[in-house]
C-alpha cells in the first residue's frame, strides 16, 4: 500500500521502477560468462569454443546494461596500458 500510495503521489518514480524481461537475458549472459570462463581454465586443453561463449556472455551482459560499457571500457584501457 506504501508503494502504490509513494506511485500516485509522485509519478515520476515509475521511471525507477525496473523494467519487465532485462532481467532473465541480464542473467543469461552472466552465467554464459562464468561457465564459459570456468570451463575453459579447468579444461585440460583450451578449447576456443569455450572462450567465445564467455566472450558471448560478456557482450550479452554489457548489451543489457549499459552503466557497465564505462567500467568494461576502464578495465580495457587499464589492461592495455598494464601490457
Amino acid at each position: 500500500m506504501v508503494a502504490t500510495a509513494l506511485l500516485v503521489r509522485f509519478p515520476e518514480l515509475a521511471s525507477y521502477i525496473p523494467q519487465v524481461l532485462t532481467e532473465p537475458p541480464y542473467m543469461f549472459g552472466l552465467l554464459l560468462f562464468l561457465t564459459g570462463v570456468a570451463e575453459y581454465m579447468l579444461a585440460d586443453r583450451r578449447p576456443l569454443a569455450w572462450l567465445a561463449m564467455a566472450t558471448t556472455g560478456l557482450a550479452v551482459t554489457l548489451l543489457i546494461r549499459p552503466v557497465f560499457q564505462l567500467y568494461a571500457s576502464t578495465a580495457f584501457v587499464m589492461l592495455t596500458g598494464l601490457l
